[in-house]
């Protein structure tokens, strides 16, 4: 499984997100990370890991047959 996480600062990231769907229709495992005025560290750093959880979530549902659901953290 390959799975893409596009980050960049404002909200360039949905938009290239945007257009590659526009392009090539819906893409599966590509996740867009924003970095916008008013956010620290600690923002960005939950936003990468809330993607990234969403990410391995789909594996292990993958992997394991459970289909309940996508995994949550601290589930």
């Amino acid at each position: 499984m390959v799975a893409i996480i596009i980050a960049a600062h404002g909200e360039s990231a949905p938009a290239l997100l945007g257009s590659t769907t526009m392009i090539v229709g819906d893409v599966d495992n590509v996740h867009a990370v924003t970095f916008v005025p008013g956010q620290g560290r600690d923002d960005l750093l939950e936003a990468y890991g809330n993607a990234i959880w969403i990410i391995f979530g789909m594996f292990a549902i993958g992997i394991f047959g459970y289909w309940g659901g996508i995994l949550a953290p601290g589930s």
